[in-house]
């Protein structure tokens, strides 16, 4: 079962990059780039933002995927799992490391706020990050692995319609 969490953090995109890469935390396998190199990917990012002249406000978005001790799998397994999340960000550049220093696997995810098509910044609302945990559990489901649950909606009455059933009309 994944978790999605969006991290806000104040750290910037070189110190985030060298923690989420840290020889301690994982290894040079279990660390890949979309639309750019793994490697490289502080200078490539860099570059979009100075080609479109966007280097204020928020720099990345860094997403974590933590996964259940109970599903038992492989950190090839998760890795793999975060790549393919990555993919949603069409446009973006995305750093993928997976952690293994835990007892629970877990992927960070970095991701360019700038994108290299058009050199808008990326925007993420409640409902874009609500897709992204739905992708998720989505494939978890296709590797065997557990999903939490959603929670049914509870259907509220309106206060009017209270105050009418409170006088025992209906």
């Amino acid at each position: 079962m994944a978790i999605i969490e969006a991290i806000s953090s104040k750290a910037n995109l070189k110190k985030i990059i060298k923690y989420v890469t840290q020889d301690k935390k994982t290894n040079i396998n279990l660390v890949t780039g979309k639309d750019c190199l793994a490697e490289s990917c502080l200078e490539e990012m860099l570059y979009i933002k100075n080609l479109y002249h966007k280097n204020s406000g928020r720099q990345y978005i860094h997403i974590i995927q933590s996964f259940a001790t109970t599903d038992n799998l492989s950190a090839e397994q998760v890795h793999n799992i975060g790549i393919k999340l990555a993919e949603k960000f069409n446009g973006f550049q995305v750093l993928v490391a997976t952690h293994i220093d835990k007892e629970h696997l877990h992927n960070h995810l970095i991701i360019n706020s700038v994108s290299f098509e058009n050199g808008y910044k990326i925007q993420m609302s409640k409902k874009d990050l609500q897709d992204l945990k739905d992708y998720s559990d989505k494939l978890c489901l296709e590797i065997g692995s557990s999903v939490i649950q959603k929670k049914q909606k509870t259907q509220y009455i309106k206060k009017n319609e209270y105050r009418v059933a409170e006088k025992g009309k209906s």
